[in-house]
């Protein structure tokens, strides 16, 4: 408020009120109690002294305005935005808090109604100005305070659930269990492992250019929301733009192998359409790094694979995650199409013989070929490699390779 010159008969007649703070603090108290749903129910702290002592203090300060024209503290307000960071703190409603201050404006101004005379009604309209005008202020305080407050404090909860997911994730046990408590993760944990793929949407273009870390962390802020909306609870993450991990606690999440995983990746797709999301069970805290892992790997195969976004399962990818579980076979495994390097259009017809289930006839169709041309390219790879794809062991040898040589 702008400093102005106070009018002799409004500071005249803030003095004679002056004398009447305690009981109007305690009228004001009284009127809470009555007015305001649920007043009792709030933190013990709040109630009588506490708010007699906010009441008092509010009233003094709006005095003495009316008396000088300016705060006589310039640090007057700090006591109601320290009690606003105290509220959010608690959890009160900040629709609660404010009222406190609506009904208190009221509740005064009906004092002063009461305490003024026949000739002080031009004074009173001016002290109600000001009333409304300094009341306005102190709520933009105090609601300023109050999200201050609740941002630092999920701001402490965020960065809690980022630093236990990554030591879990690197195997690394939290000092304090009730860490693990406070997440219900003392019985392990359904491990998600999510992943990004790129998206021709206007986000993800914008997410390429000059804007690019506002992108990530909208897109981040939407995938944390629908989570937490799918879940019913907040559930701890650490999601980097490319993608990351989710530890959903067991009783949110029994069967993950179910329909429960296309419900979870139909409800980011939402929010992002070209999103992968696998599961992975751990059956203790010691078990997050190992699941985690199995999850990741998952949607690398199923990427590699160019299976399409949503739910990735172990079981989609069974084969080729045996066949990537490196042992000194799999080199020899990879090496037998090394004849076939240099002879792409053998390597496609092989392909294309084994996804049709070794029909030459619809083989040669796919590929617009003579069929006699299949049997002459398959003739050759068979002369090249020494497999026979007509043979059990030739196939199964054949699929082996060619899976490792996709995933390699």
């Amino acid at each position: 408020m702008a400093v102005v010159p106070p009018n002799p008969e409004v500071a005249a007649f803030a003095a004679r009120i002056e004398r009447r703070v305690n009981e109007l603090a305690r009228t004001m108290v009284r009127v809470w109690k009555a007015e305001i749903p649920n007043f009792e129910a709030l933190p013990s702290d709040m109630k009588d002294i506490e708010q007699a002592q906010t009441a008092r203090h509010a009233i003094r300060l709006f005095l003495n305005r009316l008396q000088h024209g300016v705060d006589a503290d310039p640090q007057g307000r700090q006591l109601f935005r320290e009690r606003a960071a105290q509220r959010a703190e608690e959890g009160l409603p900040l629709a609660t808090l404010l009222s406190t201050y609506t009904v208190g404006c009221r509740v005064l101004f009906e004092e002063l109604r009461k305490e003024a005379g026949p000739q002080e009604q031009a004074a009173l309209v001016e002290v109600c100005g000001l009333l409304m005008a300094a009341g306005a202020e102190v709520m933009a305080d105090v609601v300023q305070a109050y999200q201050d407050e609740l941002a630092a404090i999920a701001s402490t909860h965020h960065d809690r659930h980022r630093a236990l997911v990554r030591d879990l994730l690197a195997g690394i046990l939290p000092t304090e269990p009730s860490l693990l408590e406070e997440f219900r993760l003392t019985e392990g944990a359904v491990v998600l492992s999510v992943r990004f793929d790129d998206d021709p949407s206007a986000d993800a273009a914008s997410a390429r250019g000059p804007q690019a870390e506002v992108a990530v962390r909208r897109r981040l802020r939407r995938i944390q929301g629908a989570l937490d909306r799918h879940f019913g609870r907040t559930v701890p993450m650490l999601l980097e733009a490319d993608g990351g991990h989710v530890l959903v606690p067991h009783a949110l999440l029994p069967a993950p192998d179910g329909p429960a995983l296309d419900e979870i990746a139909a409800r980011l797709a939402e929010t992002w359409p070209a999103v992968r999301v696998s599961a992975a069970v751990a059956n203790s805290p010691r078990e997050v790094a190992a699941a985690a892992r199995t999850a990741s790997e998952v949607l690398r195969l199923a990427s590699r694979l160019g299976r399409p976004p949503g739910a990735c399962r172990l079981a989609d990818v069974l084969l080729e995650f045996h066949l990537t579980r490196r042992d000194e076979s799999a080199e020899l495994l990879s090496g037998l199409l090394a004849p076939l390097s240099e002879r792409p259009e053998l390597l496609e017809t092989l392909r294309v013989f084994l996804a049709e289930n070794y029909d030459r006839r619809r083989t040669a169709r796919r590929l617009s070929l003579h069929p006699n041309t299949v049997d002459n390219r398959l003739a050759r790879t068979t002369e090249l490699t020494g497999l026979d794809p007509s043979t059990p062991r030739g196939v199964t040898l054949l699929m082996t390779a060619l899976a490792l040589r996709d995933l390699g």
